[in-house]
């Protein structure tokens, strides 16, 4: 799109541009709109996205370093940060959208990246700019800011963050066991919308290892036991329990909490803190039917002879 309608964007929804004028020659600048005249043909223009490692930062950046006749001296930074840290900081002040993002990534995005992969994030990328030099000269000539100028429009925000809208899911699941033990009566809606969210995060987390072709999502150990199973489980559990059946879908469910602590903790996975709440929500629910069906007509009997 042409600037001024991108500048104009940015500046009425309150953000600000930051523009880096870059110290090249006149050699440079002609391969530099050479190389961008042969991208923009159509034969070139298209590109699979990635948004780790091909994305509109790094694609700008290596058409940059190829148009440069003289190298660039960056400064090197410690190889410790991940994929993961960089999106956490960039997504603070987002805390539902980084729980969604944490959701879909795996093991990839928690592995350490060097300096030119965390170059994916234009900031990044700004500051390496601002740092770089060539034959002892600044790489950025002058940097200027506009904006923003107002701040961005007040939107609804949900009142609870993950960690706290999963302890309010905890708890209720705490009150519906108990309630359960003491009127004898079991809730299976709480079960339906339980164990229905488990799977249809399942269908997404599922969907995406197996047929996206973004990066990262392939490697995530939550498909263990946020997958479509669920919407299995789920009405055997509720027969199992009404028929007093063996309670393999409990035993099941159970396994692939089990499985998933394991893949976390020796791949090293780093699971959201909201998620492992949801997980003992599920752990306590699936516990608590087991304890039924072993103990139940114990309890019951117990209770009925207290009160003659």
């Amino acid at each position: 799109e042409d600037y001024t309608f991108f500048e104009r964007e940015y500046l009425e929804r309150g953000s600000a541009i930051t523009t880096q004028v870059l110290d090249l020659d006149s050699s440079e600048v002609v391969r530099f709109c050479q190389l961008m005249g042969k991208n923009l043909q159509p034969q070139n223009r298209t590109y699979r996205y990635n948004f780790l490692y091909k994305n509109c930062s790094t694609m700008a950046r290596d058409i940059l370093y190829r148009s440069f006749t003289k190298p660039v001296e960056a400064t090197s930074v410690a190889d410790t940060v991940t994929f993961r840290d960089m999106l956490h900081q960039h997504n603070a002040g987002y805390p539902w959208a980084s729980f969604g993002i944490d959701l879909v990534l795996g093991v990839e995005v928690d592995r350490p990246i060097a300096r030119d992969k965390q170059e994916f994030a234009p900031a990044c990328l700004m500051q390496t700019f601002a740092n770089a030099t060539r034959s002892g000269r600044p790489l950025v000539r002058k940097t200027t800011t506009i904006g923003p100028v107002h701040p961005y429009p007040d939107t609804f925000a949900f009142p609870l963050t993950p960690v706290e809208t999963m302890i309010v899911v905890l708890l209720i699941t705490a009150i519906i066991c108990t309630l359960e033990l003491l009127r004898r009566r079991r809730i299976y809606l709480f079960d339906i919308l339980l164990y229905g969210v488990q799977g249809i995060a399942g269908l997404v987390i599922t969907f995406l290892f197996l047929f996206s072709g973004h990066p990262g999502v392939d490697s995530n150990v939550l498909v263990a036991l946020f997958n479509p199973l669920a919407f299995v489980l789920l009405p055997c559990l509720i027969l199992q329990s009404r028929h007093h059946r063996k309670p393999w879908a409990l035993w099941t469910e159970l396994g692939l909490i089990a499985l998933l602590a394991v893949l976390a903790l020796c791949l090293r996975q780093e699971v959201p803190v909201a998620a492992w709440v949801f997980v003992a929500a599920l752990l306590l629910r699936t516990l608590h039917h087991l304890l039924i069906w072993m103990y139940g007509d114990k309890i019951m009997k117990g209770k009925q002879s207290t009160k003659r």
